[in-house]
């Protein structure tokens, strides 16, 4: 009967059914034997909630406690000797452990640049003149000062350690892969903008750059007459009216205005 089960993909009846032949009275060695192997067999296939421990006249052992609360592993226990089943759990565990890790991270480095923009915020003289374009003067040279100083400590060291190690056909390569990743963002806004030939002729870009040109790390299109563009949200908004507004200097990605900074956000999402 155990067959059955096994042949339907019902695991846990098919387990139920080799207990209970087990337990048989009667059962020569060898039939229990074969029993016993096949139902290890249809516990290991039982992934990824496993809790298993084999019989201590085996070489290796292995026990896996294994709660899933939101794709989230809250116990994971390892005994010398883990089948691939086990192994594979582990993987994604680790897997989630590290991604919750990146995102909690990426909160704590924009929680600090935020705090240290706000703390940095610079208080005028009282009979500063102030300018139109410029109604946000105090955020706007704090920000900027924060912003010099990662320039110098980290920006500066990585960009000239980078040019002096890679050599410049590797980073000319680097710079057309993430411009074809752009690509599509440039194509979307150029056809907001009403131009649809340009959004006609990125398409092409980005269809010739990436199966030809290695996932965009070459660049054929340019040599076949299809020139780049460059477009974003801002000029979107641009394009159809949308003043620019004052100015605004941005944490980490510098000066702005009240058009482009929404923007940046949303050419993030396409």
């Amino acid at each position: 009967m155990s067959y059955f089960y096994l042949m339907s993909g019902d695991l846990k009846m098919a387990a139920n059914q080799l207990e209970l032949g087990l337990g048989m009275p009667g059962l020569d060695p060898i039939q229990r034997a074969r029993f016993s192997a096949r139902l290890e067999e249809v516990r290991a296939r039982q992934c990824p909630r496993i809790a298993r421990t084999r019989s201590p006249t085996t070489t290796t052992a292995a026990t896996v406690d294994v709660k899933d609360r939101s794709r989230t592993h809250t116990h994971l226990r390892f005994v010398a000797g883990a089948d691939p089943c086990i192994v594979r759990v582990s993987i994604w565990f680790i897997r989630e452990k590290f991604s919750l890790l990146k995102a909690r991270y990426a909160r704590a480095a924009l929680g600090i640049v935020c705090f240290l923009s706000v703390s940095a915020c610079v208080t005028l003289p009282p009979n500063h003149p102030r300018s139109p374009q410029d109604p946000w003067e105090s955020w706007n040279r704090g920000v900027y000062k924060v912003n010099v100083k990662l320039d110098n400590a980290i920006a500066k060291p990585v960009a000239r350690t980078y040019v002096r190690i890679v050599p410049k056909p590797i980073r000319t390569g680097v710079s057309n892969f993430f411009d074809n990743l752009d690509t599509p963002t440039v194509m979307i806004n150029d056809a907001l903008q009403g131009k649809f030939l340009a959004a006609g002729n990125d398409l092409g870009r980005f269809l010739f750059n990436s199966p030809i040109g290695l996932g965009g790390i070459l660049d054929p299109a340019t040599s076949a007459g299809m020139d780049k563009n460059n477009e974003d949200f801002g000029q979107t908004l641009g394009h159809w009216g949308a003043h620019p507004g004052p100015f605004v200097e941005l944490p980490i990605f510098g000066p702005s205005d009240l058009r482009d900074a929404p923007g940046k956000v949303v050419d993030s999402y396409t």
